[in-house]
């Protein structure tokens, strides 16, 4: 069975560095590399980490959707997450907080994805400020 990469732009060109994709797709399942709460612009280095909790996960969602749909899915096709979420026992907000903050976001955003998933607490992700990351796995109707 074939794969196909995809990227978008921004991402995609960063994704190219790294020697990666936003997303493969293989039949119809579309499995998108984790996504985080940064805007990108056209290149890899134009790109801004947003500074509160909330403007990620809002980010990460849109960012999220973009790739599903480059991908040919769309929020109702999403059946999986992996949520890994920056926590530590610093009074900041409690991880259970940060969770549903996620699925509540994601109900807003994408109000058709019922997904099963799991989330984990981190102590860092790949850049600097980031406070979660999403993975998700698509499965697009035949």
């Amino acid at each position: 069975m074939n794969a196909t990469n995809i990227y978008v732009p921004g991402s995609g060109d960063f994704c190219k560095a790294i020697h990666a994709c936003d997303a493969k797709r293989v039949g119809n399942h579309i499995f998108i590399s984790g996504q985080v709460g940064v805007k990108w612009g056209q290149t890899m280095e134009d790109f801004e980490v947003l500074p509160t909790y909330e403007e990620q996960v809002r980010q990460t969602w849109l960012n999220i959707k973009n790739v599903l749909e480059a991908a040919g899915g769309a929020p109702k096709d999403i059946v999986q997450i992996e949520q890994f979420i920056v926590h530590s026992e610093a009074p900041d907000i409690p991880f259970a907080d940060k969770v549903m903050k996620i699925f509540e976001i994601k109900r807003e955003l994408l109000p058709d994805a019922i997904p099963t998933g799991s989330a984990m607490g981190v102590t860092h992700l790949a850049l600097p400020g980031l406070m979660l990351e999403i993975q998700v796995e698509a499965v697009v109707s035949a």
